[in-house]
């Protein structure tokens, strides 16, 4: 195969869907052939040289890439492929393939400097940190590079040791960083990266005789949930000088509530500049204790999480905070009482959402483990003989990988892109993978909704129902996938020309749930969005409106005053569903009463 075919079947395995590659260039012969002489340690700087190089000159070698590619199906073929002898072979072949990937899928704005690609690229730990954690979908690799030789130029002294925190930095500031929540008021604007006043001051936590949490241990995902700091470097000297303590319990209480704010529907920051000095001050919402929290916990160097969730009497925040084991403390902050099931978050690292209940997953990558470095090396050769076509050999690799890691998503995808194709043998990989992932729930629903869907596909609808029929177990006491598998259902059968059973799916999930407060208020609307275009909106008006009613009384109580999301709330979706059922004397009737403020219909 050659090297801008190969590319095209790179970027599909990595996420496991086809992307639109451009190939660069039309590569001929073989320069770094199969033939090349010299130890296997000589080998492998050529490699890294011709890695350096290739980022150092922004221009890639397409006669050496096609000899490398060449060599590794030399190496992968016969019945020793999967020896340890060639896994040695092949893992540095493999991590150049996949630095270049990145090179080709984005193109440097300018080449770095040849000393500091080097020391990146020509030393395996700092190579292999990079591959791991560098998403080439999601990161911006020109300016993660810059970033890192920005501070590789400032702190020559330590920069080996820091090389973690440095490359975390690179890859969560690489995209500009949104506020700590939406909440801030409309005095915030972009915060600057100053990324190297923003280095010194985390370096100079890690470098103390007794950091808070043992830098030697974080790995570069937990180190994100540390420098993922949008606000001024100025806000974290004030941090570590002013919030005294590690009790964050504590921390988030000492910012005094404030009822008023919440009871005139001020939920945006009212008071000028959003500081920590200001919402020490004048105290705030749970959003503000957060905030002020996770700010005082992130400055000393302690990964710290903001969660948000939906509970029975509205939204909340709460905090997360990594203790000295690596494991989280995920309740601070958080009311048993308002059953706030699952917070959701930002991972800084590559934006994507995160749940609290993945914290267990999560954990195993935040102290720095080397099975899991081990786990991401045997993807990587993984993925590259898929790419090559190699299916056998690459099953090989993505088992070692998962022999190591269970719950590896790319050796998972490998597998799955890998098989024959045919729905049941693809489904039984699906329950090989949901057992991989049983503590996992999130994990378990999506997989077994993509089995489903496959076996649909392939005609087996009556599978398809089992598949999602064990699904029950990890719902139990989770609304919230729960409410993901009622909806995905719902789709289901909708898209298989059953609109009135897919209604009567939904009408169910909403009486199964109308004790879980403002929880399935979007979800009303979502039906009526739902029987709107199913032309069902009779059939809706006779469903929604008693059960508004009846909702309505269960949740009054609930409501906070003035709370100006929630005003007219039952009136508002009666008239949404007489308006979508062209009931205009009805919908008037209903405009009256919320002009006057009289009851609902």
């Amino acid at each position: 195969m050659v090297w801008a075919s190969f590319s095209l079947e790179m970027g599909r395995i990595v996420r496991m869907r086809r992307m639109t590659l451009v190939a660069l260039f039309v590569l001929v012969a073989t320069g770094f052939s199969q033939t090349n002489s010299g130890s296997s340690h000589q080998r492998t700087r050529d490699l890294r040289e011709l890695v350096a190089k290739a980022y150092a000159q922004n221009e890639i070698d397409d006669q050496a890439m096609q000899g490398v590619l060449n060599q590794i199906a030399q190496l992968a073929s016969g019945n020793n492929a999967g020896t340890r002898a060639r896994q040695q072979q092949l893992e540095p072949l493999a991590d150049c393939v996949v630095a270049i990937h990145f090179l080709q899928r984005q193109p440097l704005k300018r080449g770095v400097g040849m000393e500091f690609s080097r020391w990146l690229w020509c030393d395996s730990d700092r190579s292999q940190l990079f591959l791991e954690h560098f998403d080439s979908e999601l990161d911006n690799l020109s300016e993660a590079l810059g970033i890192l030789e920005e501070l590789y130029d400032h702190d020559p002294t330590n920069r080996n040791q820091l090389y973690p925190l440095m490359l975390a930095l690179a890859l969560v500031w690489d995209t500009p960083r949104p506020p700590l929540h939406g909440q801030c008021g409309p005095n915030v604007g972009p915060v600057p990266r100053d990324m190297k006043r923003r280095y010194d001051h985390f370096a100079s936590m890690f470098l103390t005789k007794k950091p808070p949490v043992p830098f030697n241990r974080l790995s570069v995902s937990a180190l994100g949930f540390v420098v993922d700091t949008p606000v001024p470097v100025s806000e974290l000297s004030w941090a570590v000088e002013n919030i005294k303590g590690s009790n964050f319990k504590r921390i988030f209480e000492s910012i005094k509530y404030d009822n008023r704010r919440v009871e005139d529907g001020f939920f945006s920051w009212p008071h000028g500049r959003y500081s920590l000095e200001s919402i020490k001050r004048h105290g705030g919402i749970c959003v503000d204790q957060a905030s002020y929290a996770l700010l005082a916990a992130r400055a000393r160097g302690i990964p710290a999480i903001l969660f948000t969730g939906l509970g029975k009497r509205g939204g909340h925040a709460w905090l997360a905070v990594m203790k000295q084991n690596g494991d989280w403390d995920k309740d601070i902050g958080r009311y048993e009482r308002d059953d706030y099931v699952t917070g959701h978050a930002l991972n800084p690292l590559n934006g994507t959402m995160i749940n609290d209940h993945l914290l267990p997953l999560v954990c195993e990558r935040t102290m720095r483990n080397s099975n899991a470095s081990q786990s991401d090396a045997l993807a990587r050769i993984a993925i590259v003989l898929a790419g090559l076509q190699l299916p056998k050999q690459a099953n090989i690799y993505a088992d070692k990988a998962l022999e190591i890691t269970r719950t590896h998503p790319q050796a998972w995808n490998v597998k799955m892109l890998t098989s024959n194709g045919d729905p049941k043998s693809l489904s039984k990989l699906f329950d090989e993978q949901a057992i991989a992932y049983a503590k996992y729930p999130d994990y378990v629903v999506s997989i077994r909704q993509k089995q489903a869907e496959v076996l649909r596909q392939g005609g087996h609808d009556q599978l398809a129902e089992r598949a999602l029929a064990q699904t029950k177990a990890q719902t139990r006491n989770r609304g919230d996938l729960e409410r993901t598998t009622a909806l995905a259902r719902v789709e289901d059968l909708a898209r298989n020309g059953e609109p009135v059973q897919a209604r009567n799916a939904f009408e169910k999930y909403l009486r199964d749930n109308r004790n879980e407060g403002f929880k399935i208020l979007d979800d009303i609307e979502l039906y009526l969005d739902f029987t709107k275009q199913t032309n069902q909106t009779e059939q809706a008006v006779k469903f929604i409106i008693p059960f508004i009613r009846t909702y309505e009384k269960k949740i009054s109580k609930k409501m906070v005053k003035n709370d100006a999301r929630f005003i007219d709330w039952d009136k508002k979706l009666m008239l949404r569903a007489y308006q979508n059922a062209g009931d205009e004397k009805s919908a008037k009737r209903i405009q009256r009463r919320m002009k006057d403020g009289g009851d609902g219909d």
